[in-house]
């Protein structure tokens, strides 16, 4: 593992990340490959990736085409860009979120598909947020 000393099993999809700084209209977290994450989107929020070791690999977009982003790269996602960071090798990254704080949340998922309307994070049951439509 690429820095198993701060990695935890995600036991949802629900990701609580082991190192967070937060604000009023930033975040800034480390994760790893061990964080699952779902297809989803920001809708006032852009996101910067920076990949500190290994590789990360990535959906960007309505296809299914996978970006590969190799340590000392940085990806910048913009408002309504649909993304999905894979579980597929190992790797180390930040990622930092700046822009107007939602309430409840800026995620937006998809439930039952890509053609399916995107639905807030926070107003899905707990019982079916691990169902988010992943790719």
């Amino acid at each position: 593992s690429v820095y198993h000393k701060f990695e935890h099993e995600a036991k949802s999809s629900n990701w609580i990340p082991g190192a967070v700084l937060v604000s009023d209209c930033f975040q800034s977290a480390i994760f790893t490959h061990a964080t699952p994450q779902d297809r989803h989107m920001h809708k006032q929020t852009t996101e910067q990736y920076i990949v500190m070791k290994g590789v990360m690999k990535m959906y960007v977009g309505k296809s299914k085409e996978t970006i590969v982003i190799p340590a000392g790269s940085m990806v910048i996602l913009n408002p309504g860009c649909v993304h999905q960071v894979l579980q597929d090798g190992e790797f180390l990254c930040i990622v930092n979120q700046s822009g107007t704080k939602v309430p409840g949340g800026d995620k937006w998922v998809q439930q039952n598909g890509p053609d399916d309307e995107f639905t807030q994070w926070s107003k899905i049951p707990k019982d079916k947020q691990p169902l988010a439509y992943k790719w």
